[in-house]
């Protein structure tokens, strides 16, 4: 039988390979994600793809860092190896999951003084108005730069053209025939036509927002199955909290939160072959229930 524990000990190891090979990217082994800005991706295909990888993994880790000895030393190596990827996606969501850890503690650690928990709330704040900053900034940032980045508004520029790539699919979704439609809602479009869509209008042949993602490729079924295994997920680890308000279990809220808000603003989670392992160990992990110790 495999157990959560055996799962999360050979993701953790898989992970290991994967963040020594950003590290050493600078030094030769491995490709730069951008010519015009920094990042690097290793001997990987995409620095999103390892970004998604290395978060969940991360959380998991944090999450059952009680089976592992070299604690510090494999977090550091993992933020570090996140930092070289460059994506903003990765930058925010470790200011995310800081915030997330420093509410629980402000607000369900009972071990810790009133004062404490004052100062680590008024940190709280202060952290999501400083994430929400920074995203803005750094697209307008972008979207000025247009020479580099071809960013038509501040919008997309926060979703890297996503928001066009969704509208382009909406169109010619609807630009269907009725039954063509009906077709395409319960089975999907498929991935190469809607790769051939994008592709005519000089965008990235993949639908970058997972959820939508799921209806467009995959039909209405695939679609209400992810919603259902991501709420009966969240259902779990929730009741679990509210009984426990255990450290690990809020780790893997947060785990859920910022995969599934990844999947919403910067896909490759549902469907990518190297993330989804992970993504789905996490959900397999989280209705499991032996998570909680």
């Amino acid at each position: 039988m495999i157990t959560s524990q055996f799962l999360v000990k050979n993701l953790v190891f898989a992970s290991l390979i994967v963040s020594i090979n950003i590290i050493i990217s600078p030094f030769g082994f491995g490709l730069e994600s951008w010519i015009w800005r920094f990042g690097y991706r290793g001997y990987f295909d995409h620095g999103n793809v390892i970004t998604q990888l290395l978060l969940i993994t991360l959380m998991l880790f944090i999450s059952y860092q009680d089976m592992f000895t070299y604690k510090k030393s494999f977090i550091a190596i993992t933020v570090l190896a996140l930092l070289l990827t460059g994506t903003r996606a990765g930058q925010i969501a470790i200011l995310l999951i800081i915030a997330m850890i420093v509410f629980y503690y402000a607000f369900y650690d009972h071990s810790i003084s009133s004062k404490a928990k004052k100062n680590l709330r008024i940190f709280f704040y202060c952290s999501i108005v400083l994430i929400i900053i920074g995203i803005f900034a750094s697209s307008y940032y972008l979207s000025r730069n247009a020479d580099y980045t071809n960013y038509d508004s501040i919008l997309s520029a926060i979703l890297s053209y996503r928001n066009h790539m969704a509208l382009r699919t909406f169109n010619h979704f609807i630009g269907q025939t009725p039954l063509q439609i009906t077709v395409s809602s319960i089975f999907g479009m498929g991935y190469s036509s809607i790769m051939s869509v994008l592709l005519s209008f000089g965008l990235t042949p993949t639908l970058e927002i997972d959820f939508l993602a799921a209806f467009f490729y995959s039909g209405i079924f695939i679609f209400i199955f992810i919603l259902a295994i991501n709420w009966k997920a969240f259902k779990s680890v929730l009741s679990q909290f509210r009984t426990h308000h255990k450290f690990d279990i809020w780790m893997l809220i947060t785990a859920l939160v910022v995969s599934n808000s990844l999947a919403l603003i910067n896909g490759h989670v549902f469907f990518e072959t190297l993330v989804s392992p992970y993504f789905y160990s996490l959900i397999a992990i989280c209705i499991n229930g032996k998570h909680v110790r």
